[in-house]
């Protein structure tokens, strides 16, 4: 009987001279070993990982002291710190001054480099959902492979939305299909922030935007959700459908851009490991992709001007339907975020764009 391990075959021990014999078809089996050399190995390794265990719990546990140490000592150093801040106020005239000063902001610059070692708990959205549990990740594997979840996540569900949207479409009177549809965009956006969140906690580039974005579309969404299949649905259901699917192929686009405006980034030093594909988070090269995508993403922050407008004469009509008008204080709201987001990114790089001439025609 032979027994497969990674490395070797273990077989039965022979009883006799009689065990080296050939198969039916006339080929020789397999030398045999002795099965109490394989069952040693494998106690040996089992001890060998009990001991191994044994040694991580004393680690952990040595760890955690070691943490509850250091929180106590930053917290106590930060506290007197400030006093000391306070206290410069007081001794401006002083000899001690410039002193007392340099040392407190080299004090106060060694902290902000200690706190990523301080528990984070991602704010008070993730609080609502995980409690005050630390979610900072300590090891770089635990960073990255979180972060390539996240990435993963938007890139799988882009095309899931451009089909779904393309289904309430096909069915625009099945009300059900609508509402699946905006509960899932519910949960998407709800998830993004949470993710997002501990990501910016654990030193991701995530500005706080794009975080209240995410908000703003699980707001958006609740409100579609909870409309009812009513007259004012009707007439607005078919252009909610159509920047759907419009926001669903753009973000798609801009996925793939950043995606690879990031690895440039990465490669020239310019971009940290934790920095993730955000339209705020790559630096804008106006090449030939830039180009022919900037005028499709002002296109769809004009929709949602449009969308914003339209709702609020819908609700005009239906005033009773206070929904209507909650969606559509949250279209303007996300408009003027990201129209205002854009057009400041675009003036940073034509402002840099003209320092970096400037210098040259110097040089």
């Amino acid at each position: 009987m032979v027994v497969e391990t990674k490395k070797e075959y273990y077989v039965e021990s022979p009883t006799d001279s009689n065990s080296h014999h050939d198969n039916v078809d006339g080929r020789p089996t397999t030398p045999l070993l002795d099965w109490g050399q394989y069952l040693k190995d494998v106690e040996t390794a089992h001890n060998s990982l009990l001991q191994i265990a044994d040694q991580l719990k004393q680690s952990f546990s040595q760890l955690d002291s070691l943490q509850a140490e250091f929180e106590s000592k930053y917290l106590t150093q930060k506290k007197d710190i400030e006093s000391l801040k306070a206290y410069l106020k007081d001794i401006t005239d002083t000899l001690q001054y410039k002193e007392a000063k340099e040392k407190i902001e080299s004090w106060s610059r060694d902290l902000k480099q200690l706190s990523f070692l301080m528990p984070v708990s991602g704010g008070i959205f993730v609080e609502l959902f995980l409690g005050t549990t630390d979610l900072g990740f300590r090891r770089r594997q635990q960073r990255m492979a979180f972060k390539t979840q996240y990435e993963l996540y938007k890139k799988r569900l882009g095309p899931v939305f451009v089909c779904a949207t393309f289904l309430c479409f096909l069915f625009e009177r099945n009300r059900w299909l609508h509402m699946l549809l905006q509960l899932f965009l519910a949960y998407y956006y709800a998830s993004l922030a949470i993710r997002e969140n501990i990501l910016r906690a654990n030193g991701s580039n995530i500005k706080p935007w794009w975080i209240w974005h995410h908000y703003l579309s699980m707001g958006i969404a609740t409100c579609f959700l909870t409309w009812p299949d009513s007259t004012s649905y009707a007439m607005f259901r078919n252009r909610l459908h159509i920047f759907g699917m419009y926001t669903a192929l753009l973000q798609i686009l801009q996925a793939r851009y950043q995606m690879a405006r990031l690895y440039t980034l990465r490669s020239l030093g310019k971009a940290g490991e934790m920095d993730v594909a955000n339209t705020d988070s790559t630096q804008i090269h106006w090449g030939s992709s830039m180009k022919l995508l900037m005028p499709f993403v002002i296109v769809g922050q004009f929709i949602q001007l449009y969308n914003c407008i339209f709702l609020y004469r819908l609700w005009r009509m239906f005033p009773s339907e206070t929904h209507i008008l909650v969606a559509s204080l949250l279209f303007l709201c996300t408009f003027t975020g990201n129209f205002s987001t854009t057009m400041y990114t675009l003036y940073e790089k034509a402002t840099g764009s003209n320092n970096n001439n400037n210098k040259k025609k110097r040089t």
